[in-house]
């Protein structure tokens, strides 16, 4: 007896996962890139944040005509007056730093030249007057 069996168009079950499976594959090769570009996106806005920061500091103790203390510790930067009053405060997500509390004067002028900051563990330097980053 012969068969009078009909293929029906469309794919068949291990087409369809093959497809599938190839697809994920890229997805996750693809997603992982987007992950850490977005990381790395993230750290240098913040470095470059600072730079924005150190210059706001200076600028500030400049117009107020004053004398400021700058501390910096762990995730953040302070702005206090010599009574500690708190001026200026900002945090980080992606930065950290070795903690260290130094002065602008009423011209502007960092008493400090460096910071020492950390990316992942790893140690950088920013020159605060200059407003860049050593390494």
């Amino acid at each position: 007896m012969i068969s009078t069996f009909k293929r029906t168009p469309g794919f068949t079950l291990v087409e369809l996962l093959v497809v599938m499976t190839i697809a994920l594959t890229a997805v996750t090769l693809v997603s992982g890139l987007a992950i850490d570009s977005q990381q790395k996106f993230k750290v240098k806005a913040e470095t470059l944040s600072l730079r924005g920061i150190f210059r706001k500091i200076s600028n500030t103790a400049f117009i107020l005509e004053a004398s400021l203390d700058i501390v910096v510790k762990a995730e953040r930067i302070q702005l206090l007056t010599e009574d500690e009053s708190l001026i200026f405060e900002q945090r980080f997500e992606q930065l950290s730093f070795t903690p260290i509390r130094f002065n602008v004067n009423e011209l502007g002028v960092f008493e400090k030249n460096s910071i020492q900051y950390f990316i992942s563990g790893r140690s950088h330097q920013f020159l605060v007057s200059e407003g860049h980053n050593e390494n």
